[in-house]
């Protein structure tokens, strides 16, 4: 004899399903305050009570101001150059604005702690998901390059590139520029450039990034320092250039296989160090 599904009974097996995810103990307390947190994931994480972790998300806010103090450094003391070119300066850090909500929301997902990461969504209470990070890295250097390659534009143009005895005139220019950003959004999303490091937890696998993208984006930022030194100067390019370093390699190096939220911190410092080294470079230009 065929039994009759119990609609009610498949409804309250999915209810419970349910309450099964939304108990899980990471998730936000009730009511969720920005200064309510997740439980520490793992007894390794270190200064991740609620006070550093909100600390910690505020400064990521933070260099959203920066960004938006160079756009306006741009216009309140342009440099000597075209409209047309301002246009495209200012959307550089338009463009870092956007890379940097690709992190923010993996941020926000994870509770605002590094802890070690695996491909387990449903283990939330230890880990952070690693196929989160990877989709959260690819979009933040694809933007970045983004954000690059525009700066590059406002300073050079778009007629008439010189590189050493090679000049690139228009449409080889554009020709160049359009496959770049066509590439940054076909571009596969493997292999990875992920390697491991031992910084006293074990090995754990850092920089997660799709081999092309970084690729492009490592070529953008080379030019990007070059055109920086042709519109700041030579010691405020090289200051800026030390900050972004320092702050993507204290985030995604050590804070990110340390799960030291200390670490955490420091990198936004630096990142932020680098919106201001170029403000007071514009300010004073």
């Amino acid at each position: 004899m065929t039994s009759i599904p119990d609609d009610n009974s498949e409804l309250n097996t999915q209810s419970s399903a349910n309450r099964n995810i939304t108990d899980i103990p990471d998730i936000y307390p009730a009511p969720g305050w920005v200064w309510q947190y997740p439980p520490v994931k793992q007894s390794i994480l270190k200064f991740a009570k609620p006070l550093a972790l909100s600390i910690v998300e505020l400064f990521h806010y933070a260099l959203f101001l920066t960004q938006l103090g160079v756009a306006y450094a741009l216009y309140r003391f342009p440099p000597h150059t075209s409209y047309e070119s301002m246009f495209w300066l200012m959307m550089a850090p338009v463009f870092q604005i956007l890379a940097g909500f690709a992190p923010i929301v993996m941020h926000e997902y994870e509770g605002w702690q590094v802890a070690p990461f695996q491909d387990q969504p449903l283990n939330r209470g230890q880990y952070n998901n690693e196929r989160l990070r990877e989709a959260a890295y690819k979009l933040l250097f694809a933007y970045q390059a983004v954000a690059a390659i525009m700066f590059i534009i406002g300073v050079y143009g778009i007629q008439q590139w010189k590189i050493g005895f090679l000049t690139i005139s228009n449409p080889w220019t554009l020709i160049i520029l359009g496959s770049t950003f066509v590439w940054l959004y076909i571009g596969p999303r493997t292999p990875l450039s992920t390697f491991y490091v031992d910084l006293g937890q074990g090995k754990r696998p850092v920089f997660p990034i799709p081999l092309g993208i970084l690729v492009t984006f490592a070529i953008a930022t080379i030019i990007y320092i070059i055109a920086m030194i042709h519109l700041y100067g030579l010691v405020p390019a090289l200051i800026t250039t030390l900050f972004l370093l320092l702050g993507g390699a204290t985030e995604g190096l050590i804070a990110e296989s340390t799960f030291n939220q200390f670490w955490h911190f420091l990198a936004v410092v630096f990142l932020g160090a680098a919106g201001i080294t170029q403000i007071i470079a514009l300010v004073y230009l």
